[in-house]
């Protein structure tokens, strides 16, 4: 039987740490997450991402097409919940 170090015990706590403030932030967000479209460019983002066509200049092309993966991989709730959780 061999005896941890206090280096060894310091890591499982710092890592038990970071998965309860990682869990619980993640609570809280999902608790506050828009369920719906915000005013501005998200539903034109949100369209564009979803046929993936053009925004407007710039077009963000990267989030667009990054977006349509994310909402075709976790197929839960409203588009637009999708992309802002995705956001």
């Amino acid at each position: 039987m061999t005896a941890t170090s206090g280096t060894e015990m310091n890591a499982r706590s710092d890592a038990l740490v970071c998965v309860l403030l990682f869990g619980g932030t993640l609570i809280v967000y999902l608790m506050t997450l828009a369920p719906s479209l915000l005013p501005g460019d998200g539903g034109e983002l949100i369209s564009a991402s979803r046929t993936l066509s053009v925004a407007h200049p710039p077009g963000y092309p990267l989030y667009l097409m990054l977006g349509k993966i994310f909402s075709s991989i976790f197929a839960f709730g409203s588009m637009a919940m999708r992309y802002n959780l995705f956001s």
